[in-house]
């Protein structure tokens, strides 16, 4: 039988953020810069009793390479002996995976929670890899939308749900693992979103038409990560939050009632983030 051992009230946690193919830690829509990607979750964790470490310089290239840059910086900031919990947002949650498996770190990683994390890969990865090789047009149409997705194709290519079935195989389950669902309707996600939909869903455009259209609750996705996909190890949730909506970009929903609603799931995710860091399962 396993016991919750509450940890000291100032629980140290890592987080670590999502994909960012510039090479910095910005928030992005196309050309538009939003802020730092950890800029609407310190805050609320701070706020629930959690001492937070935003992990700087990832979100480009491997899940792995990026755990080499994190554990640099975690090993600066907190030395070699502080335990910490790591919470990984989106492609972040990867990375957590990874360094848990580090011989230097593995002893102190007491949870893993995630939350939008492809663990079983990005569907929109694929089209995003293979479509600018086979059609050119496509490239010279996501150049225009400040994407070069030529460029920047071993940025995705580790995402696909390919790349990730041998993810899975080197970095398996551990019992450490906490998932995090965010899922909304098509109807409610970040307009950002809107012309992806038919490449993550297996219904494709005319299933995310069809739902729009007969005002369907169902919430197959965060509208950029099925909700298969997201799940691994322990599962909590849902929460009716999209992709960038689920790190606090609350102020992307122009309507109040709709920011109202995020606001509200939003809170009761970092409640449950901190929860769940705060009390880990022990032998």
């Amino acid at each position: 039988m396993r016991k919750l051992k509450a940890m000291n009230s100032r629980t140290q946690v890592v987080f670590l953020h999502g994909l960012n193919t510039h090479g910095d830690d910005l928030m992005r829509t196309g050309s538009r810069i939003w802020g730092r990607m950890d800029e609407w979750m310190l805050p609320p964790l701070t706020a629930r009793g959690l001492d937070v470490m935003s992990v700087n310089g990832i979100g480009y290239g491997s899940p792995e390479s990026q755990a080499q840059v994190a554990k640099r910086e975690i090993l600066k900031t907190l030395g070699a002996q502080r335990e910490f919990v790591l919470l990984g947002n989106s492609l972040g949650g990867l990375v957590a995976r990874v360094l848990q498996y580090d011989s230097e770190l593995r002893s102190r990683v007491r949870g893993v929670l995630t939350w939008g994390t492809p663990h079983h890969g990005a569907p929109a990865a694929t089209p995003a890899v293979e479509w600018p090789v086979r059609f050119p047009w496509v490239n010279s149409v996501s150049r225009a939308f400040g994407q070069d997705l030529l460029a920047k194709r071993e940025a995705y290519e580790p995402y696909t749900p390919a790349s990730l079935q041998s993810f899975n195989a080197r970095f398996p389950a551990t019992g450490l693992e906490h998932s995090f669902l965010c899922l909304v309707p098509a109807r409610d996600v970040s307009r950002v979103f809107w012309p992806i939909t038919g490449f993550i869903h297996e219904d494709g455009f005319s299933g995310a038409l069809r739902r729009w259209i007969i005002d369907d609750d169902f919430a197959p996705s965060d509208g950029f990560i099925p909700r298969a996909s997201q799940a691994f190890g322990q599962i909590h949730g849902p929460y009716a939050l999209d992709h960038f909506v689920q790190i606090g970009m609350v102020h992307l929903y122009k309507n109040p009632e709709t920011r109202r609603k995020a606001l509200r799931e939003f809170a009761r995710l970092c409640d449950d983030l901190a929860f769940v860091a705060k009390a880990q399962p022990i032998a």
